[in-house]
């Protein structure tokens, strides 16, 4: 051996020896080498790599240290014919000097009399073994498989024998993945309650899995093979109608989903999902259909029960926003006009000859006007008094004006002066509806002009609201352009859902955004009386004047207030 690769050995030596200990015993308890009966036989197809016994492992994984993966082809006698390491520490010269001397010397002679009683094993059955042991490899944990068997190339008269060492790590790995995977989808099926069935078009038979069988209580000794008899036993409550979508999907060949409650022979119902796809032939034609039927009881419940939690929380947001938006009408914008009224007295009590500050004076009093505005704005959006006072016709059409002002955006409203009046919860989500659609129409339509129709008849109200702008990309199918439908729609569909009505949003490129929505009329909804709307919406008009000339900070008779061009 070269100087040099004498030193590299033995640096290699010297640093592996500290991490040459036997990690602990991880593997399951299995048969070992001592334990075989006469009849066992480790090589047939299907049976498992077998474990040694722990001396024999420290025994052994003292080799596979030494030469990591390896092969020795050897004869009967034990004379080494072919040698091959993994282990690019040992040097050609070492494995060159070892052909044609005895394995035992190599291995040892406990190692040697241990593979001499597995060669009487293998001679006498023609078989091979397998065992797998552990060991810290590079202060890596791994996995080794030795293999003990006759070689290829030998006669049966003369046979040789090949001892090989695999590293088996990744594999055991692989497989364990495997079997973990395996038994998670064994478990999600119990526990999701799954059934799966099958339908042969031609023959009209039916199959249905265990756990189908149990989500509809149905006895599978008693259960009829035919579709014909099968819709007979099925205890759907719209069973008609959901025959009649199967069948019509079974024509076309498009999928059939249903959602229906279900009655068990105990009487308790419960809520059943399904969905199927049909299964074409070579030619293209449907012969079968597939599906899976799950028991979504438990989530029907839950999602009514966000239902309930929204509505408290829109009731409570609603609320707030009342509070906040009457506590800026009677105390913030009275505020700020008493201070545009001081500012007033402030400018006439100065000079005339003091330009400058008669200036600023000017320029205040102007600035506290344009507060007073937005601040009743503000207390307008945040809930609209003539709302609850004169009702939602009154209302829209006072807020599409005054969008239309702001906003540069002419609107018009089409809703008719006998349009009665709703829950007051409906005509605050209708109101909702127009103000939050507007206000995208206004933040990102870039559009000329907008339209507000609000039908009703005895059961429903129609909301349509229309512009000609660019269009909301998102639900376009064919665009790179991805624009975020954010909070708004968003808000209105969990305000509609909580009604339990419909939603729809129509868009095209350059042609603009129509949002549609169908609210139903509550029975216990009161008819529409004439006289008594009129009545409500004079007195709005009423109160409304009287608030707007009544601040709360009176200011002295003889003040006159500066910049008088300048509004509440």
């Amino acid at each position: 051996m070269s100087p040099k690769v004498a030193a590299h050995h033995h640096r290699y030596r010297a640093r592996q020896s500290p991490a040459l200990r036997q990690p602990p015993d991880s593997s399951p308890p299995s048969k070992t080498f001592d334990d075989f009966s006469a009849d066992s036989n480790p090589a047939s197809p299907g049976h498992s790599a077998l474990s040694l016994a722990k001396i024999h492992q420290r025994s052994w994984a003292s080799i596979i240290r030494r030469f990591h993966e390896f092969i020795f082809e050897f004869d009967p006698a034990g004379k080494i014919l072919c040698m091959w390491s993994s282990n690019a520490a040992l040097s050609f010269e070492f494995r060159r000097r070892r052909l044609g001397s005895p394995l035992h010397k190599l291995l040892g002679s406990a190692r040697w009399l241990f593979l001499r009683r597995a060669l009487r094993r293998i001679s006498r059955k023609a078989a091979s073994l397998h065992f797998q042991l552990p060991l810290v490899l590079a202060r890596q944990s791994r996995w080794f498989e030795l293999t003990l068997a006759r070689s290829g190339q030998s006669a049966a008269a003369s046979p040789y024998f090949v001892l090989h060492s695999k590293d088996v790590t990744s594999r055991r790995a692989l497989a364990e993945r495997l079997r973990n995977a395996e038994i998670m989808l064994e478990h999600a099926e119990e526990i999701a309650q799954i059934g799966t069935w099958e339908l042969d078009l031609k023959s009209g038979k039916v199959l249905w899995s265990r756990q189908l069988f149990k989500l509809h209580g149905i006895d599978p000794v008693q259960h009829p093979p035919r579709l014909d008899d099968i819709w007979r036993t099925l205890k759907f409550k719209n069973i008609e109608k959901l025959r009649r979508d199967f069948e019509s999907s079974v024509h076309t060949g498009s999928l059939f989903r249903f959602s229906e409650p279900y009655t068990l022979p105990d009487g308790s119902i419960r809520m059943l999902e399904g969905l199927a796809a049909p299964v074409a032939d070579s030619t293209g034609k449907v012969v079968r259909f597939v599906g899976v039927t799950r028991d979504v009881t438990s989530q029907s419940r839950t999602q009514a029960n966000l239902r309930w939690l929204s509505h408290q929380l829109l009731t409570i947001r609603n609320e707030e926003q009342r509070r906040v938006s009457r506590e800026l009408h009677e105390t913030t914008a009275q505020t700020l006009a008493a201070l545009k009224m001081t500012l007033g007295q402030i400018g006439r009590s100065v000079p005339r000859r003091n330009s400058k500050v008669h200036k600023l004076v000017k320029t205040s009093a102007s600035l506290a006007s344009d507060a007073v505005r937005e601040v009743r704005f503000v207390s307008s959006f945040l809930h609209p008094p003539m709302l609850e006072e004169t009702g939602l016709v009154t209302a829209l059409r006072s807020y599409t004006k005054l969008f239309a002002e702001r906003g540069g955006v002419p609107v018009k409203a089409e809703i008719a002066n006998d349009f009665g009046r709703l829950d007051p919860g409906l005509e605050l989500t209708i109101f909702r509806i127009v103000q939050e659609s507007l206000t995208n129409v206004h933040r990102h339509a870039r559009a000329t002009s907008a339209s507000v129709r609000i039908e009703r008849d005895p059961n429903f109200v129609r909301v349509e609201i229309k512009d000609d702008g660019i269009g909301i990309y998102h639900v376009l199918p064919d665009t790179s352009a991805q624009v975020s439908l954010g909070v708004g729609l968003a808000g209105m569909r969990e305000r509609i859902d909580q009604l339990q009505g419909q939603f729809d949003i129509v868009s095209a490129v350059g042609a603009g955004t129509t949002i549609r929505a169908l609210l139903p009329i509550a029975q216990k909804e009161m008819k529409h009386d004439d006289q008594t709307d009129a009545k409500r919406e004079r007195r709005a008009q009423t109160l409304s004047d009287s608030r707007r000339r009544r601040p709360r900070h009176r200011a002295p008779r003889h003040s006159r207030s500066v910049g008088n061009g300048a509004g509440h």
